[in-house]
């Protein structure tokens, strides 16, 4: 049970910081490739509306792995943590993200400036655009704007017929409009 104490060792970090590097990194690039494959599939737009959905996700892809890409330069002393005993300044000389010291807990309020660069800015703003770049790619606002137009059509009442309002009936000879539950002489079937 001593296996299990709960500290990693230097090693285990290092391999658990690099295992999760590669993989991110290879499913963020099976992402951009696939919004990549689709925007080549596009005939017709300007450039920029035909790879637009893949330019934020390729960014997005990029800022995401900046925060696995730190850990593993510092586990490898390519950019080391700031040493026991020197005081902080905000710079990114040290791949620290926590200021240490007095504020020890890992919080946000404790966030060095690598820590809010990397760890906070470039992952938030890296999910927001592979949010962004994924939903273009998959015209999402098109969609949405079919369920509404659906959603219309389902509503419409016949009396709307009366103001130029297009009426559609639902599929199978439903009428949306019609509250009755008989024929015309209110009897039931």
């Amino acid at each position: 049970m001593a296996a299990f104490s709960g500290t990693a060792t230097g090693a285990a970090r290092q391999l658990s910081h690099t295992l999760s590097l590669v993989t991110t990194a290879v499913l963020l690039a099976g992402t951009s490739a696939f919004v990549l494959a689709d925007a080549r599939k596009r005939r017709a737009g300007p450039p920029a509306a035909k790879y637009g959905p893949f330019a934020l996700t390729l960014a997005g892809a990029i800022l995401i792995l900046a925060d696995p890409v730190r850990h593993v330069l510092q586990d490898d002393g390519a950019w080391p943590p700031r040493p026991e005993g020197v005081p902080y300044t905000p710079s990114f000389r040290y791949s620290n993200q926590f200021v240490g010291g007095a504020c020890s807990a890992e919080a946000l309020r404790c966030l060095s400036l690598v820590g809010w660069a990397i760890t906070v800015g470039a992952t938030w703003a890296g999910f927001s655009l592979l949010l962004l770049g994924t939903l273009w790619n998959a015209k999402f606002l098109d969609k949405l704007a079919a369920v509404r137009a659906a959603w219309v059509a389902l509503r419409r009442r016949p009396a709307e017929l009366h103001h130029g309002h297009e009426y559609v009936p639902l599929p199978g000879g439903v009428d949306a409009g019609d509250t009755s539950s008989g024929d015309e002489d209110g009897e039931t079937p």
